[in-house]
C-alpha cells in the first residue's frame, strides 16, 4: 500500500469520524430540545388541569349552593332573611293567588304573617312564575314617626304616588309636580352652552356695541401678522 492509498484511507475515516461526531452532536441537540418542549408541553398540560379542575369545583360549589341556598364552605352558619323566588316548590301560593287575582270579585288581597315568614319570598316566586304579567314593587315602610296632625291616607297616597312616578319615564309625564334629578346628555349640555353663549354675545352686541366697533376685523388680522 503507497502514501497515496493510506492518506486516502486516512481522510475517509477523519471525514467518516466527522459526520459521526456531527450526527451525535445533532441528536444531542434534538434530544435536548424534545426534553424542553415536554418539560413546558406537561408544564402547560398541568396548569390547564388544575385550572379545568378549579373551575369544576367553582361550578359545583355554585350549583350546590343554589340548592341549598347558603354558603357550601362558609364558616359563620347563619342565613340572611332576603327574598327569594323559590319559596313555592308546590305551587300552592301560586294557584291560591292565581285564583284571587283572577277573581273578579275580589279587588283586595292581603298576605299576612310575622317579620321573616316569607311574604316577600312567596311574592317574589308568584312573579317568577307567572311571566305573562306586569309587577310594580311599592313600600310602604316609613322610617320616621308620623305627627299627630298628619293624616296617614295622604301620606300613603302620596308615597304610592311617588314611587309610581319614579317607575316610569321622565318624558311621559313632563307636566308632573313632582320632580326628579334628570340625566343629561352630553350633546343636550353642550348645545344649551353653545344657545347661552349666543345669547350673551347677543346681548353685548346690543348693550355693548361699542366693543363691537373697536374690535380689529379679520382682513386687519392676517395684515398685521
Amino acid at each position: 500500500m503507497d502514501k497515496i492509498q493510506v492518506m486516502t484511507l486516512l481522510v475517509t475515516c477523519l471525514s467518516i469520524l466527522s459526520v459521526v461526531l456531527l450526527l451525535i452532536i445533532f441528536f444531542k441537540k434534538i434530544i435536548i430540545a424534545v426534553k424542553k418542549f415536554w418539560l413546558i408541553f406537561t408544564g402547560y398540560l398541568r396548569h390547564l388541569v388544575r385550572k379545568i379542575l378549579r373551575w369544576c369545583i367553582y361550578a359545583f360549589q355554585k350549583m350546590l349552593t343554589k340548592i341549598l341556598e347558603k354558603p357550601v364552605f362558609s364558616p359563620i352558619a347563619y342565613r340572611d332573611l332576603a327574598p327569594v323566588n323559590s319559596a313555592d316548590p308546590d305551587k300552592s301560593y301560586y294557584r291560591t293567588l292565581e285564583w284571587a287575582i283572577g277573581n273578579r270579585s275580589i279587588h283586595n288581597v292581603a298576605l299576612t304573617g310575622p317579620y321573616g315568614s316569607g311574604k316577600s319570598s312567596i311574592l317574589r316566586t308568584f312573579q317568577k312564575l307567572n311571566t305573562k304579567e306586569q309587577f310594580l314593587n311599592l313600600s310602604l315602610a316609613a322610617f320616621k314617626d308620623f305627627k299627630a296632625d298628619d293624616k296617614i291616607d295622604q301620606v300613603i297616597e302620596l308615597s304610592i304616588l311617588k314611587q309610581i312616578f319614579y317607575h316610569v319615564r321622565y318624558s311621559s309625564i313632563p307636566d308632573s309636580r313632582f320632580k326628579r334629578i334628570k340625566r343629561q346628555r352630553k350633546r343636550t349640555l353642550a348645545g344649551k352652552s353653545l344657545l347661552f353663549l349666543l345669547w350673551l354675545l347677543t346681548l353685548l352686541f346690543l348693550t355693548k356695541t361699542e366693543y363691537y366697533i373697536k374690535m380689529p376685523r379679520w382682513g386687519d388680522f392676517y395684515k398685521t401678522y
